[in-house]
């Protein structure tokens, strides 16, 4: 049986792997609690795009650490000394990223999102400062949500209820060979 932290990694890249193709399908929308975190890879150089959870508060970003602080996009963050928030239909620069526990994260979200974080075992979450606003903030927001389109991830929910169905009839007929 795999111990917390296991299944915590193969939860992780099962995210990164499926979940977070479709997430950045609506993240960075006004009226989605989800944003886009852009960074830079530490040791490639690559710029990466990661959806997150934000929460707002009026001078900085709160993003939960549900996998812990040694996420890659979360250690990418901290050793460039900020990145790029798209949250609500806005682009932000985001500066001095910090780890801070739940407690001083909790006015940032509604108390239901706070119960589910704590639930998962989330205790820290990295808090970046806005800076200046970010130059040409819609073309940035545009460009970054233009590489993500909704209708795929509309395509990939699409497919997974198909299979759903097809998985759910399937086992329909398998329990219940004599009716049709």
């Amino acid at each position: 049986m795999p111990t917390v932290n296991e299944f915590r990694d193969r939860l992780a890249q099962f995210n990164k792997h499926y979940l977070n193709p479709l997430t950045l399908s609506f993240a960075g929308r006004p009226g989605v609690p989800w944003g886009i975190i852009q960074h830079i890879g530490r040791r490639t150089g690559n710029r990466y795009t990661t959806p997150v959870l934000v929460g707002p508060t009026y001078y900085a970003f709160y993003i939960p650490l549900p996998y812990g602080q040694t996420t890659d996009w979360a250690r990418n963050v901290q050793e460039e000394g900020g990145g790029l928030v798209v949250y609500g239909g806005e682009a932000y620069r985001v500066i001095e990223p910090h780890i801070v526990i739940a407690s001083e994260a909790a006015g940032a979200f509604p108390r239901w999102v706070q119960s589910l974080l704590a639930a998962a075992g989330t205790t820290n979450y990295l808090r970046v400062q806005r800076a200046a606003p970010s130059p040409e903030p819609e073309t940035v927001y545009q460009r970054i949500t233009a590489d993500y389109p909704t209708r795929t991830g509309l395509w990939i929910i699409g497919a997974v209820l198909l299979i759903a169905v097809g998985v759910g009839r399937a086992l329909w007929k398998l329990l219940h060979p004599d009716r049709d």
